[in-house]
């Protein structure tokens, strides 16, 4: 329907939501394509990736802040 309203008396208009829902899956299509282009462009070498640190890095380094920490907190 053109005018669709809610089943509510006085029924606010629904197009201002469900335009909204529109406008989140469009945003977010484009997201997408952005991750894509700069996924190829990494590969292909064209700008650096800058998510080269994995995940045992990560937790190696959280680990020796924490002894860090416990070290300065025992003296």
């Amino acid at each position: 329907e053109i005018n669709e309203q809610s089943m509510n008396a006085g029924g606010l208009p629904q197009w201002p939501a469900k335009s909204l829902v529109l406008l989140g899956f469009s945003l977010l299509f484009l997201q997408g394509i952005s991750e894509l282009v700069k996924r190829v462009a990494i590969m292909r070498g064209l700008i650096p990736d800058t998510a080269t640190v994995t995940a045992h890095e990560v937790v190696v380094e959280e680990a020796k802040r924490l002894i860090e920490d416990i070290t300065a907190e025992t003296h």
